[in-house]
């Protein structure tokens, strides 16, 4: 699940470079925004209904109920992430070299908030 946001990230990331010959930083918050929705959205419906069906006495929606609540959190740090990014290329774009390391800041913690977000889910889908 997690690959397949990350390739779809890339993918993104990936359309500006191959038609200008250099990334785009706006493009590339972009794909750790599509990355982290769909990581998300793929794992909210997949993960509590894998736990519904290895536990049948139990229901879809308090399932993803509880995983909700256990992982939102998670969620918004990947949002700060992505702005985080966003913030780190308008500033590497007004001055090259000025906006490195809030760029990456800003992509650890969307990568980071992704693993938490999937470790979260799952706690939450089966408890």
């Amino acid at each position: 699940m997690g690959l397949a946001s990350i390739a779809a990230g890339i993918f993104v990331h990936s359309v500006p470079f191959l038609i200008n010959g250099r990334p785009q930083p706006y493009v590339t918050a972009g794909g750790f925004a599509v990355m982290l929705g769909l990581n998300a959205g793929i794992t909210h419906l997949v993960l509590p209904w894998l736990a519904t069906a290895l536990h049948p006495g139990r229901s879809l929606s308090d399932a993803r109920l509880t995983a909700w609540q256990t992982s939102r959190w998670a969620l918004l740090g990947g949002a700060a992430g992505v702005l985080t990014y966003a913030v780190g290329g308008g500033l590497e774009q007004a001055s090259f070299g000025r906006g490195q390391a809030v760029m990456l800041a800003g992509a650890m913690l969307s990568l980071a908030a992704m693993l938490v977000w999937d470790v979260l889910e799952a706690v939450g889908s089966w408890r």
